[in-house]
């Protein structure tokens, strides 16, 4: 008799089943839920979004701005958010109090950060963004491919650079490129390896993206990692990169990741 393995279970109502790329795809139409499931490609990755409203729900996330999000509106920005198991309330926090006219898809990393976040695992996690979930995202809401943003913290913060290497020089997948106190010395030699790369393939070429590196400063921090990779880049004078340093000297590790947060959505929507 074949063994069974259970994938996933606690399923309320699972419906509409559908298999793309590699995934299989359903609705839990009682936890108001969609699923994607994967076939081991990504050591049975799954990804647990809502389309509620309703932040208080358990899970993982997707959200949209409740006032904002019209079917037959204008097509909104999607942040696709790293570490919702960190960041997730902190970030919904600070989308309602803005009022922020974008769609937040957070995602938890199911304990797999050192793999998925970090070189050479950047390479297929990157995969599952671009091929499955910005194109389920991008089939089923109004969203605008032509402002997506990566974001992430402390590991997950590695991830957008290792992202925009990934890519380079061919066509970017984000417009913006948010990392919260990366810890770029986890993988530092991988990291000044991937920009001196990246200077070398790109030149005077154009380099039309948005990288925001944030960090902190009190306590233990990151900020002398952070640092060090902004000056390095800035040293370089890409053309068309638009570099930020966004330092917060009163915040900690985590702490600072709300306002760093709120203050690259002014930048996103090219507020003051």
């Amino acid at each position: 008799m074949t063994e069974l393995t259970v994938l996933v279970d606690g399923i309320e109502m699972g419906e509409s089943p559908r298999w793309h790329d590699g995934r299989l795809w359903f609705s839990d139409w009682g936890a108001h839920q969609v699923i994607a499931l994967g076939d081991g490609k990504f050591g049975g990755y799954l990804v647990r979004f809502t389309t509620a409203d309703d932040p208080d729900l358990s899970g993982d996330f997707f959200t949209k701005s409740t006032e904002f999000y019209i079917e037959d509106g204008d097509p909104l920005p999607v942040i696709y958010a790293l570490d919702a198991q960190i960041r997730l309330q902190s970030l919904v926090d600070v989308m309602q109090q803005t009022g922020a006219r974008a769609i937040l898809v957070a995602i938890h990393d199911m304990n797999r950060r050192q793999t998925d976040f970090n070189m050479p695992g950047a390479y297929d996690y990157l995969a599952f963004l671009t091929k499955d979930l910005i194109p389920y995202i991008e089939a089923n809401y109004r969203a605008d491919p032509r402002r997506r943003v990566l974001s992430g913290l402390s590991t997950g913060g590695n991830f957008p650079f290792h992202a925009l290497y990934i890519e380079t020089p061919s066509k970017w997948s984000f417009a913006h490129y948010w990392s919260s106190e990366g810890a770029f010395w986890q993988q530092a030699d991988i990291v000044y390896l991937e920009e001196g790369w990246m200077f070398d393939a790109i030149r005077r070429s154009p380099f039309p993206v948005t990288l925001i590196l944030a960090r902190g400063g009190a306590g233990d921090t990151n900020t002398v990692y952070v640092r060090a990779l902004y000056d390095q880049l800035a040293s370089r004078q890409y053309v068309g990169l638009r570099l930020l340093d966004l330092y917060y000297p009163q915040l900690g590790h985590v702490p600072m990741d709300a306002p760093a947060f709120r203050d690259s959505l002014q930048i996103l929507f090219g507020q003051p």
